[in-house]
């Protein structure tokens, strides 16, 4: 958006002054939604893991852990590849054109593309439209608002919120990729025995999230371990 274009937006919005304090309003205040949302998220997905444990289903619980695995392993790639590419494609923001006054100040500079409220928002609104379909299609309508208010506030180009959203399409395909997949099989079958005590869900959580290499080995003995695969 150059500085003319958005001066006519300001200078329009001047003339509607409740509307440019809901938009200065909701721009501060709607980006936390997503984000207190996904711990309540989380709790809900517990409290069904903890209810397949309490009713016998073992089976169930573990392909379970795996979803749940994954809530957490998608928007966690996908927030540090947003950080990851913005800091090294480092564009430049909209007011840092000569002339361009934004509805929002700021100070920030560069880090523009992609927008990581667009793309937070938009993955975790995926994460809830895949367990909860409603909440999720509200969570999406947030997301899609959220991206609408970065460009009006003067914040983001249009470009940068766009970019936000197709890296959110690019890191849920790789959320289904078969090496995740396969990594947290191989975490579940060599710690399948600690599914039967509650206080195994962290210790299941971390060896699926931070040991990449890990590998099943069979002893003559028929009991499971685990070890460290030596790749290059």
């Amino acid at each position: 958006m150059t500085p003319e274009r958005y001066k006519r937006l300001t200078d329009w919005l001047e003339g509607h002054p409740a509307l440019r304090e809901g938009i200065i309003l909701l721009n501060r205040w709607l980006p936390l939604v997503p984000f207190v949302c996904y711990p309540v998220l989380l709790v809900l997905l517990n409290l069904r893991w903890f209810t397949m444990l309490t009713i016998g289903r073992g089976g169930g619980a573990l392909d379970f852990m795996q979803v749940i695995a994954r809530a957490i392993l998608v928007p966690g790639l996908a927030f540090g590849l947003g950080t990851i590419l913005r800091a090294r494609l480092n564009f430049p923001r909209p007011y840092e054109q000569p002339g361009f006054v934004p509805l929002v100040s700021k100070e920030t500079h560069g880090n523009s593309c992609p927008s990581r409220h667009a793309l937070s928002a938009a993955v975790l609104g995926m994460v809830w439209l895949y367990f909860y379909p409603a909440v999720g299609v509200v969570m999406l309508a947030i997301a899609a608002l959220i991206c609408l208010l970065r460009v009006l506030s003067g914040a983001h180009f249009v470009r940068d919120v766009l970019a936000g959203a197709g890296l959110r399409a690019y890191v849920r395909l790789c959320g289904d990729v078969a090496a995740v997949r396969s990594l947290l099989q191989k975490a579940q079958k060599s710690f399948k025995f600690l599914l039967t005590e509650p206080r195994s869900y962290g210790i299941i959580l971390l060896a699926a999230c931070f040991d990449s290499q890990l590998q099943t080995i069979s002893e003559p003995n028929g009991i499971t371990t685990c070890a460290r695969s030596s790749g290059g």
